[in-house]
């Protein structure tokens, strides 16, 4: 071999290594993150108690008949009871997560004298005198449910029926401020449920679709806990990328990420965000700018990302500090509706 062609070939090996070095591989990991209320109270608002006033008068609740799935029903109060009940525990079975207010009795109870009084604000004096002893900061009125529900069915082809219940749920809100005597806006929830079955006849299809009753509870229930995440901080499910190259470390740190040990990645990426190689720092420190986020430190994250965009401009840290710096402004709201003081 001569002299040129062995120069050649060590020449081509190098660059295919160089190539193989700065490959850059993604993998993507999840991990939940609390994200702020849409319309948080106030900071001052600690603790609330419910009131149902969302059960219809007698006279306009008893006499009631409705057909479904070839049956007669009799609506009594006891439907507008059972959904407003159901609708409440929703709430509180989702604002239980988190405890941004402090529940302080079980739901009092206000009946209307009219079908026209319902939906409407009530006097913040009535308020206090429904209130319990405790003297709660704030009060949410479930001032209204309703529902509309229809079932179809139809033949596909022969012995084939598919069949549809579809549920209309919506709900009324208000909040009522008793720390500034305030009475805010009125919320309103609307969800659409559909539950499904087939068989070989209609009476099959029919029977593989919840009970009414159940699958209307259900729908009520989820209500509720939709109107908790206006007004109390939720947890939510963010997506995040996580970069390496063929560096063995590289790759031993991505998969103890995607295995949710954090700590042992981190142990690996912390050295290599002061490696000589600018690329392999550049890539740690994204990383790095990652688990802080994971730990609940985007801020820091922020400081990490920057340092990697500094070491190397690429495509993905690009991206992510516009996820990142949205993220750093949802936790200061966070924190803010908390009354918890930044670091």
């Amino acid at each position: 071999m001569t002299r040129p062609v062995r120069i050649i070939k060590i020449s081509l090996w190098l660059i295919i290594l160089v190539i193989s070095q700065s490959c850059i591989t993604s993998k993507q990991v999840q991990f939940e993150a609390l994200s702020p209320s849409q319309n948080d109270p106030g900071r001052d608002i600690k603790t609330i108690e419910l009131i149902n006033a969302a059960i219809r008068p007698p006279s306009d609740s008893l006499g009631t008949f409705y057909g479904f799935n070839r049956k007669i029903y009799y609506d009594t109060t006891y439907l507008d009871t059972l959904f407003s009940m159901v609708t409440l525990d929703g709430f509180a079975s989702k604002s239980e997560e988190v405890k941004r207010f402090n529940l302080v009795s079980s739901p009092q109870l206000y009946f209307h004298k009219r079908l026209s009084s319902m939906g409407k604000p009530l006097p913040v004096e009535v308020i206090r005198g429904l209130v319990s002893s405790s003297k709660p900061d704030g009060v949410i009125v479930l001032e209204e449910t309703e529902s509309f529900d229809h079932l179809d069915y139809g033949e596909l082809y022969s012995n084939y029926v598919v069949a549809r219940h579809t549920l209309y749920i919506g709900t009324k809100w208000r909040f009522y401020d008793l720390v500034n005597d305030s009475i805010h806006p009125q919320t309103i929830i609307i969800d659409t449920l559909y539950f499904d079955g087939e068989g070989s006849s209609v009476d099959n299809a029919i029977n593989q679709i919840p009970d009414r009753v159940n699958s209307l509870s259900d729908g009520f229930f989820n209500n509720g806990k939709e109107f908790a995440k206006q007004i109390v901080p939720t947890w939510k499910k963010i997506k995040r990328t996580i970069l390496s190259n063929n560096d063995n470390r590289m790759v031993k740190a991505s998969y103890l990420a995607l295995a949710d040990r954090w700590s042992e990645a981190i142990d690996i990426w912390m050295p290599l965000t002061e490696s000589p190689k600018k690329s392999l720092a550049a890539l740690a420190c994204y990383n790095m700018a990652v688990a802080s986020e994971r730990i609940g430190k985007p801020k820091i994250g922020l400081t990490w990302l920057q340092k990697s965009i500094a070491l190397k401009s690429i495509s993905e840290n690009q991206r992510y500090l516009i996820q990142l710096n949205e993220q750093v402004a949802q936790t200061e709201r966070l924190m803010y509706q908390l009354g918890i003081m930044p670091d």
